[in-house]
């Protein structure tokens, strides 16, 4: 009887191989992500008067625990009644696009004591949870399932700075967004 030949690898050895195979889908997701989070990005409101605006900023996240696409932009007042008001745009989707089989559970069981420090408000058609903590105003909205999240979250904002963001927004071509 001939022996067997058995080969075998080094632990660094088959660690490489097994990123190199896990790599692969997940570096060409990657790059449609974050082309997504780019046309995410497009749905931001353009810079209003007396507003500046930083650069838009995008990030994709693929871990276990983490799958996202986000696109992001931060909106300055030019020092309004002594305050400089800032209001953060995020607009975040979930990668694969797939409906989540959840939404805010505020948006549907009002009687949770966590759900009390949230008031509800229609904008536009859309149903937005609005929170206000010290200096601090958010609203936040989501699209489709869930599967597109939209935050205005707001420091030393009023609802009157918040709103006319929440306006500008294209929400029927952004749900369409894949």
């Amino acid at each position: 009887m001939k022996p067997i030949a058995v080969h075998t690898l080094s632990s660094a050895a088959l660690a490489l191989a097994m990123t190199a195979v896990a790599a692969a889908p997940a570096a060409a997701d990657m790059t449609k992500w974050k082309a997504t989070a780019q046309k995410m990005g497009t749905f931001l409101p353009k810079i209003p008067a007396g507003w500046k605006a930083t650069k838009l900023i995008t990030s994709v996240s693929n871990s276990a625990f983490q799958k996202h696409i986000l696109a992001r932009r931060v909106y300055r007042t030019i020092k309004s009644e002594g305050v400089d008001t800032q209001i953060n745009i995020f607009i975040q989707g979930s990668p694969g696009w797939k409906k989540k089989g959840w939404t805010f559970p505020c948006h549907a069981d009002r009687t949770s004591k966590k759900c009390a420090k949230f008031e509800q408000k229609t904008i536009g058609g859309h149903q937005f949870l609005i929170q206000k903590r010290r200096e601090n105003l958010s609203y936040r909205t989501h699209l489709d399932g869930g599967r597109i999240t939209i935050l205005f979250a707001g420091k030393w904002a009023k609802a009157s700075h918040i709103e006319p963001f929440v306006k500008r927004i294209n929400y029927k071509s952004l749900a369409k967004l894949r």
